[in-house]
């Protein structure tokens, strides 16, 4: 159907730029065809914003006023009607809720509660901002119970996609076996090292096994 094409390309628009390109009454279109995706939604966008004045205010209408409209039924109106909601919360966590990993036992208690599958051996990638708060914790690599492979290039990129100031690395050991092995040092040592030009710091390597978090930094293997 011709919508469906039309459709994708706004996707890709919005890929590109996150919507900075788009109009108002084309993020409104992309956003309805999440609760009517077979329905050509650029005409209810265009109606919902003639309706009530400007895309601020159809996000401000109450949900029985959003479903007089034509078009609009239970789903979209709650999306629509989330938006509010959700942009609060936004503008919460960025006043201060988010996790801050200023010390160990922060960085232990935390990197353990990220494997919920202990049985297979896994890589992750903690970006921090300049005050040790989380930025993201990246899943880099998940491998078999006794090994996995990590690429070091994967590792900076995505701390430079997160602009990262500073890095927590974790893996664990299905095994319980509670040192580092060879390799395990050799590519943090690695890492540190391509980090440091670049303006990130490597805080720390939590090891997870048998549930709970051994740091390399107390073990003396990074200084």
């Amino acid at each position: 159907m011709v919508h469906e094409g039309h459709r994708q390309r706004l996707k890709e628009r919005f890929t590109l730029d996150r919507g900075a390109g788009l109009m108002d009454h084309e993020l409104l279109e992309l956003l309805l065809a999440y609760a009517i995706p077979r329905k050509d939604t650029n005409a209810l966008a265009h109606e919902l914003i003639r309706r009530f004045g400007s895309l601020h205010a159809v996000f401000d209408a109450d949900i029985a006023d959003l479903k007089e409209i034509d078009g609009i039924g239970d789903h979209a109106a709650v999306l629509i009607a989330m938006f509010r909601p959700l942009e609060n919360a936004v503008l919460r966590s960025r006043g201060g809720d988010r996790i801050t990993l200023d010390n160990i036992r922060a960085m232990k208690n935390f990197c353990v509660s990220l494997y919920n599958d202990p049985g297979i051996e896994q890589f992750f990638v903690l970006s921090l901002d300049s005050r040790l708060r989380l930025i993201y914790a990246d899943p880099a690599a998940r491998g078999t119970p006794d090994q996995v492979s990590v690429f070091p290039r994967t590792v900076v990129s995505m701390l430079i996609r997160r602009g990262a100031t500073g890095c927590v690395l974790s893996h664990n050991h299905p095994a319980g076996t509670p040192e580092p092995s060879r390799e395990d040092l050799r590519l943090t040592e690695t890492l540190r090292d391509l980090m440091e030009p670049l303006g990130i710091r490597l805080y720390d390597h939590i090891l997870v096994a048998d549930g709970k978090g051994l740091s390399f930094r107390e073990m003396k293997y990074i200084k």
